[in-house]
């Protein structure tokens, strides 16, 4: 019986080559060699071949390794991202299994004086910030939102003349990680004088301790800040166009003004969890969102959109 000893042995070597390449799986290798996948492992035993260990989902090539070492803490994430194929979700897993943080400087600097210069979109602003920011007794503002929102957060940038840094945060009920975009401006001037308009005392928490609305004037004062205020702390029925803002009790009489005040027939009330809530109808909605179109006003676009 003749052995064609030159096709074993080249059978031999391309199958040890594969075999010891991690990217070929063994149904790859099957295929490739026109056998059954047992056959690949019984050979490969024979020969003494052993598989290299797969590397884990979060392992790196050295040089991957390296980039999220040297960029991660004070780089861009979009070219970090760029540069090594992944999600800005994934490199956050990654940096956190490594112990990595986002550093970012900032520079807390920016005009707050627009805030209270009495345009509508100064209380389109104000309304967002009562629902989502965060001014400190020092005057320090800060006004953050999550990837989703993030647009909102570089316009907020633009109108106060200040920049926006990224960070991580590590929260929720499942611990997860989060990319969070935040402005923040040190102004112990303009800073403090919001606080003082909104009637906050030393120690209070807007959070919990409504805001005054005494500089809420006029119809049109309310309607862009409630459109602030909704894109902070509302949320828009894909079906039927509703609206609906749910906040803490304490805030039952803003909300009562505020609907007063833009003439809309819906009453605000405590429900049964406790907090104070709203539906603005389907009648209202789009009746905001045109308001905004005819005053320049720019909502945020994830929720308004719904509408056009």
């Amino acid at each position: 019986m003749h052995i064609n000893t030159t096709a074993r042995d080249a059978s031999v070597s391309l199958l040890t080559r594969l075999y010891l390449d991690p990217s070929y799986t063994v149904e790859d290798i099957a295929a490739i060699l026109e056998i059954k996948p047992h056959s690949v492992t019984n050979r490969a035993r024979k020969l003494g071949l052993h598989r290299p260990k797969q590397k884990p989902p979060h392992a790196l090539s050295d040089l991957h390794e390296a980039l999220l070492k040297e960029h991660y803490e004070y780089g861009d994430l979009d070219q970090l991202s760029a540069r090594m194929n992944k999600n800005k979700h994934a490199i956050q897993e990654l940096a956190r299994r490594r112990g990595l943080e986002r550093k970012v400087n900032y520079q807390r600097q920016g005009d707050l004086s627009k805030l209270l210069d009495g345009t509508l979109e100064s209380f389109y602003w104000l309304g967002y910030l009562a629902a989502d920011g965060y001014i400190h007794e020092s005057g320090h503002l800060m006004f953050s939102q999550g990837e989703l929102d993030k647009a909102s957060v570089y316009q907020f940038a633009e109108y106060v003349k200040s920049t926006v840094y990224e960070y991580n945060e590590v929260g929720g009920y499942n611990d997860k990680t989060r990319l969070v975009y935040r402005v923040a401006v040190l102004d112990d001037v303009i800073g403090k004088q919001i606080r003082d308009m909104w009637g906050l005392q030393p120690g209070d928490k807007k959070t919990y301790k409504a805001i005054t609305y005494s500089f809420l004037e006029t119809k049109e004062q309310c309607q862009a800040f409630l459109v602030g205020f909704f894109d902070g702390d509302g949320s828009l029925k894909k079906t039927g166009h509703a609206g609906k803002i749910e906040v803490y009790s304490t805030w039952l009489d803003i909300l009562t003004y505020l609907m007063q005040k833009c003439e809309f027939a819906c009453v605000p009330k405590i429900n049964k969890r406790g907090y104070a809530d709203v539906y603005i109808n389907k009648i209202y909605m789009p009746t905001l969102y045109q308001f905004c179109k005819d005053n320049q006003i720019k909502p945020n676009t994830r929720k308004w959109s719904l509408l056009d």
